[in-house]
């Protein structure tokens, strides 16, 4: 069983939008449009068939429903199944309503090649959790597996991967261990910090995966190769295809310093849903806003 894993598309509603992390950091990169192109036709052409496409979320850059439409028709071009499930910069509603169909599903139990696959949705906020509710959700899916081998695919790794501008991950490192103490995970694959790292929670290997859109080692994906005995990873990336300059990185984070300073007073919440998704909504207000259109959030 051949898997390739994307994350981190962002894409746009078009693209002539501003991304968030455009105005965000004061950098300007490329359409992400192209760069997913470039990985799926690799994936389409690769010598051993990919049986699988996971989506590990931030697959669009402001949940924009066109990004996600553009998303099922590319993915659907390829001929491969496909499940996804959502990361911080998504609207998990507009998600669900828009980017499933053909052979798009939302992600949340399969088993396939000896391996119970199952998925999780950590959330809107910068760090990550599942919340009691899913806990006990993804403890009765497993529960009723064929398989003792158990992978996790969510948008956030429960480790922090990215030093001292990297949140606390401690609330989704917790659920997770909870979780493998009822039952015992082999693996997990994430995305979130645009690059690929292979490290471990507790005893459990984590991978995290390079986004097809933007980070310091080029766009790139990640391949798994299942068996009843268990698994092998690669990453395939473009480092020529790197937007992030050492300028723009120099940029992206003192403006990023700035910003977790002016907020580094503000009391951490365990409950801030609606404050996230509100404030990607303000994001897309303020992108739409910036390109002359009207500052609200809006279907088209």
């Amino acid at each position: 069983m051949r898997v390739a894993q994307i994350t981190d598309t962002h894409l746009k509603g078009d693209p002539d939008d501003l991304a968030v992390i455009e105005w965000l950091g004061g950098i300007t990169l490329h359409d992400p449009t192209e760069s997913l192109e470039l990985i799926l036709t690799d994936i389409v052409a690769l010598d051993t068939p990919v049986d699988l496409i996971i989506g590990t979320g931030d697959l669009a850059d402001r949940g924009h429903p066109l990004a996600y439409r553009r998303l099922n028709a590319m993915l659907n071009a390829t001929g491969i199944p496909a499940m996804v499930v959502p990361g911080n910069h998504d609207l998990p509603d507009v998600l669900d309503a828009n980017l499933p169909g053909g052979s798009v599903e939302l992600g949340t139990f399969c088993e396939v090649a000896g391996w119970s696959f199952v998925f999780a949705r950590s959330g809107n906020t910068e760090w990550g959790e599942l919340g009691p509710a899913q806990l006990s959700t993804l403890a009765t899916r497993l529960a009723t597996r064929r398989h003792d081998n158990i992978f996790l695919w969510l948008h956030h790794p429960p480790v922090n991967l990215m030093g001292p501008l990297g949140a606390n991950v401690s609330f989704l490192g917790d659920d997770v261990t909870a979780l493998h103490r009822r039952h015992p995970i082999a693996g997990i694959a994430a995305g979130h910090v645009h690059g690929p790292h292979d490290v471990h929670h507790g005893d459990i290997p984590v991978h995290a995966t390079p986004s097809t859109f933007m980070g310091g080692g080029g766009p790139g994906y990640r391949i798994f190769d299942f068996d009843e005995h268990g698994f092998t990873t690669t990453v395939r990336s473009w480092p020529e295809r790197s937007t992030m300059t050492d300028d723009k990185r120099d940029t992206l984070v003192t403006n990023m310093r700035k910003r977790h300073a002016e907020h580094a007073g503000d009391p951490i919440e365990r409950n801030l849903e609606e404050r996230a998704v509100a404030e990607v909504r303000g994001w897309y207000e303020q992108a739409e806003a910036a390109r002359g259109r009207p500052a609200e959030y809006r279907s088209r």
